[in-house]
């Protein structure tokens, strides 16, 4: 909340000791009691209605140290709030908790989103292969695809009246997924060569 100014608590410190009501000067003004007694006590023990600091300790983590924060979370992206506050205790003082290093975070706008790729992936590698396609004659490859099917299978929702739940029979213990596998060579993809069906998946089907 925006502090009021300085002309402004004159101006209802003096309306105070004009004779206004406590009250009154609170309501018309819409200022809080506790408020017009602090300033009428600043007044009489001070003299000076400026504003003073808020109670509490200064951040520990200034604005000027932001761009600190910022390199500190680009060098170790998927660090832990704990990691990143001892890495921070490590060169600055005073030290700080992982709470108050995680709020500066927070405020900076560096959310926790990471996407994952194979470790495996090797992008020269893609390429040659996608230039070795170049070389093969599409006439001569066959597709081999598998798909599973679940025999249990039911429509998850249905219509009842209200206050009533539709109810269906499904198998309590779960039948194996059987797999079709299916050849075709790209010349004639408008039909099969074969097609074979097995219990459970590619790795773990019985014949």
């Amino acid at each position: 909340m925006k502090p009021y100014s300085l002309d402004f608590r004159e101006r209802v410190v003096e309306l105070v000791n004009g004779g206004t009501p406590r009250a009154e000067v609170a309501e018309v003004l819409g200022i809080g009691l506790a408020t017009l007694k602090r300033w009428l006590v600043l007044d009489r023990t001070c003299g000076d209605l400026r504003s003073t600091p808020p109670p509490g300790q200064p951040p520990h983590i200034s604005p000027e140290q932001e761009i600190e924060v910022r390199a500190l979370v680009a060098a170790h992206p998927d660090a832990t709030l704990a990691e990143d506050a001892a890495r921070w205790n490590a060169t600055h003082t005073p030290s700080v908790s992982q709470w108050t290093i995680g709020r500066t975070i927070r405020a900076l706008g560096l959310s926790r989103k990471k996407t994952l790729i194979a470790s495996e992936r090797d992008p020269w590698a893609r390429a040659l292969f996608a230039v070795m396609q170049e070389a093969i004659d599409p006439e001569r490859l066959v597709v081999v695809d598998a798909f599973g099917s679940n025999l249990d299978v039911t429509r998850r929702y249905a219509r009842a009246p209200e206050g009533a739940r539709a109810g269906a029979a499904v198998p309590r213990n779960t039948p194996v997924n059987p797999t079709t596998i299916a050849l075709a060579p790209t010349a004639t993809l408008h039909r099969l060569w074969c097609a074979c069906a097995i219990i459970g998946g590619l790795g773990s089907a019985k014949p």
